[in-house]
């Protein structure tokens, strides 16, 4: 008989990124945030740049 295990996100979508570098810009708010996250999760060291507009 055949049997059938479910794979898990994690397990399809290994992008190889444990211990590289995710350079986020705009990473304080948002989809960069998410992203910034994301990669972290993933085993990246992550670097968030944020540069606030002056007035």
């Amino acid at each position: 008989m055949l049997q059938c295990r479910r794979r898990t996100v994690d397990e399809l979508m290994d992008l190889y990124l444990k211990d590289k570098v995710a350079v986020i810009t705009g990473g304080s708010k948002g989809i960069g945030l998410g992203l910034a996250r994301a990669f972290a999760r993933e085993g990246c060291h992550v670097v968030i740049r944020h540069a606030r507009r002056r007035r």
